[in-house]
């Protein structure tokens, strides 16, 4: 009984992990009237999540988040908090949060452990 509920969890998490994945990563909410933007803290979490997994896909979709957020870093270095993925508008102001660096980081040493692919370029 116990493992059918895992299990079902299980089939349940991965299903709405795809619903999060789009080209340029993931999207912080499944829900259409959620969160429709690729968030540095929220695309990272899902991809140490998603990870465990095996799915390319996932692998996929947190290396797009991380080219996405990449795609969009100021001149100076910071990371947007956010980017919509369908609208390209960023964001890097929400009540001084300041982790979206931090999360880019441990993002790409993430990826690099997982793939030993370290070319990612900058759109700068």
């Amino acid at each position: 009984m116990a493992a059918d509920l895992i299990a079902q969890g299980v089939k349940r998490a991965r299903a709405i992990l795809t619903q999060c994945v789009t080209p340029r990563g993931f999207r912080a909410s499944a829900r259409r009237d959620g969160y429709p933007q690729v968030w540095a803290r929220d695309s990272i979490i899902t991809f140490l999540g998603a990870l465990t997994t095996g799915d390319r896909e996932f692998t996929r979709a947190g290396r797009a988040s991380l080219e996405t957020l990449g795609a969009h870093q100021s001149p100076r270095g910071l990371i947007p908090l956010n980017v919509n993925p369908d609208t390209g508008r960023t964001s890097s102001e929400n009540a001084g949060a300041l982790d979206s660096n931090l999360w880019f980081i441990l993002g790409h040493y993430l990826h690099y452990l997982l793939t030993r692919d370290a070319a990612f370029t900058r759109a700068h």
